[in-house]
């Protein structure tokens, strides 16, 4: 162990004594400022899968482009269960500027595998739903730089528009974390120019959509 002395305070030598007390209080305020800051960073959410769409998990964006702003909350919920779908297959619901609504209500729905996430659509809604063969987007763990994914908004889906670009360091409400960039290739149909920036165990943190304000995440609860 280091041991650390302080200079002798002598009779009469006030000067010393001023810098030992400087001393003394700067490093109760770095102390006590460290504790402040420490506590005003709140511990960033986790989710317990690696793509995060467990049910129940939901996702608050914010945009501003210009004057107007745009708020969405994302969240996994259960479909209806009149729809009678197998196990697995689940329903997103989007609140805030553009309304109330459910992706189901355009004919899409996903299954959530442990490794895997499946975007399918639906030939027809009613009981019993058929889908089509394939699905539209199938994510699988771990996402790889340079790999290419299904992203066909319609009939069977075309191979090789949606592909993961290159990683970054994404910044969030928790801190820089560690992401993943997927870009839509094409250029056409109704997922052209789409950007996304995904951050593993939390979610999608970043949304370019053309057309919109750039979206990006302000808050996340996770299970």
């Amino acid at each position: 162990m280091i041991e650390t002395r302080l200079p002798s305070i002598l009779p009469g030598d006030k000067s010393s004594g001023i810098k030992i007390f400087i001393i003394s209080v700067t490093a109760v305020l770095v102390v006590v400022s460290s504790l402040v800051f420490a506590g005003c960073f709140k511990s960033a959410p986790q989710s317990k899968d690696y793509f995060a769409l467990a049910p129940g998990n939901s996702w608050l964006y914010e945009g501003t482009q210009d004057t107007s702003t745009m708020k969405l909350e994302i969240k996994v919920v259960k479909p209806d269960p009149a729809l009678n779908l197998r196990e697995g297959i689940y329903d997103i619901r989007i609140t805030g500027s553009l309304g109330d609504f459910t992706v189901s209500e355009q004919g899409l729905f996903l299954e959530l595998a442990p490794d895997s996430v499946k975007l399918w659509g639906v030939k027809q809604m009613n009981v019993n739903p058929q889908f089509f063969s394939t699905p539209y987007i199938w994510l699988e763990k771990p996402l790889q730089v340079g790999r290419e994914y299904n992203t066909a908004i319609q009939g069977t889906p075309t191979p090789a528009l949606m592909a993961v670009t290159g990683q970054v360091k994404e910044v969030t409400p928790w801190g820089e974390k560690d992401g993943f960039v997927l870009q839509e290739e094409s250029g056409t149909g109704l997922a052209g120019g789409v950007k996304l920036t995904f951050v593993p165990y939390l979610g999608f943190a970043r949304m370019s959509i053309p057309e919109w304000p750039e979206l990006t995440l302000k808050d996340a609860s996770l299970k």
